[in-house]
């Protein structure tokens, strides 16, 4: 009878992951190491090829056996499992099987570990519970179970925070960045949760940005508040605190313009612009100063100043639209020059 292996000693150094946020580290690594030099194959180096697979498709036992050998031991245990349901159910069989099962638990007990030493927590899970099918009462498991158990657990609940910040990213910023700050302490190796990190903190930059635009505003502060307002973005794009102060200073621009003088209206104008207020507000400022630059050039028309005049209806096409220019062409008549040329004699 093939001796039973003895099952690998325990790790030198214990995990010390938990909620604290650090992750396992050296001494992690060095416990794989020692997994995975006791559970290697005795009689060989590496899993079989192809073509050496083509061999184990025998029914006495020696297809199991040198997959064994080789360290395949979940495909062993695969067919020690079908011969003994097939009827052979001797107790030497079912010693590999045990065996068989035994190993391949130590095997995914050290790639949990191993996986769990890079950061990478779901795959950690998935080769625990492998080998919690293969041998769950298995000392080994149960120690590898209580050294992985605050390290899976920061990893479920650094991504329950992930998800919320999810949520909240656009219309809560500053939220989302202290979730994400502490999925990070539980999780610092996950690439995801430092993108959305870093992500986070820059809309909050903007929405902070976006309140003092807001505060200069309701303080008079119009120059300043266009400044804070520009760099109140994320991606090029504003963000939502910024678009709502857009709002407000749309509203104030319509209701000061209703009955607003040219100067109101004017400024009224270039703040709807550099502010990049909706099209619409834009068009109907414009079509409001368009208005009044008309009315006062046909006031100043009356009055016999058509040279000023003139000047306000050229202000108008400027900003692109298309009225009738009475003062305009009342000037360029008037500055027409007229040479008269009289006939003269040849011989003078």
């Amino acid at each position: 009878m093939t001796p039973t292996p003895t099952p690998a000693a325990p790790p030198s150094a214990a995990l010390s992951a938990r909620l604290g946020g650090v992750l396992l580290g050296a001494a992690l690594l060095g416990a794989v190491a020692v997994f995975a030099a006791a559970c290697a194959g005795t009689g060989g180096s590496g899993a079989p090829t192809a073509t050496e697979y083509a061999d184990y498709e025998l029914d006495d036992g020696s297809a199991a056996d040198r997959l064994l050998a080789v360290g395949d031991f979940e495909a062993a245990a695969r067919l020690y499992q079908d011969a003994i349901e097939a009827g052979d159910d001797s107790a030497v069989l079912r010693e590999k099987f045990a065996n068989a099962r035994r190993r391949a638990a130590q095997m995914r007990a050290a790639k949990a570990l191993d996986a769990a030493a890079r950061g990478n927590a779901d795959a950690a899970a998935r080769h625990l519970a492998a080998a919690e099918t293969y041998a769950p009462g298995a000392s080994l498991v149960r120690r590898t179970r209580a050294q992985l158990g605050d390290l899976l657990s920061a990893a479920v609940r650094a991504r329950e925070l992930v998800a919320q910040a999810d949520v909240l990213m656009e219309r809560e910023p500053e939220r989302a960045r202290d979730l994400l700050a502490e999925a990070r302490s539980l999780d610092p190796r996950n690439a995801q949760i430092v993108t959305a990190l870093r992500e986070a903190t820059l809309r909050t930059a903007a929405a902070r940005a976006a309140a003092r635009a807001e505060k200069a505003w309701a303080d008079g502060l119009r120059t300043v508040a266009l400044r804070e307002l520009e760099t109140a973005r994320f991606a090029g794009r504003p963000v939502g605190r910024a678009l709502a102060v857009r709002a407000l200073i749309e509203d104030d621009l319509l209701r000061e313009t209703l009955d607003g003088d040219l100067d109101t209206l004017r400024r009224a104008r270039v703040i709807s612009i550099e502010s990049s207020l909706s099209s619409s507000a834009v068009r109907t400022i414009r079509d409001r100063l368009v208005a009044a630059l008309t009315a006062e050039a046909g006031r100043l028309l009356e009055a016999n100043r058509p040279a000023v005049a003139a000047l306000l209806e050229t202000e108008c096409l400027r900003l692109g639209v298309a009225i009738a220019t009475p003062a305009v062409d009342a000037v360029t008549k008037r500055a027409q020059i007229h040479i008269a040329i009289a006939a003269f004699d040849d011989a003078t």
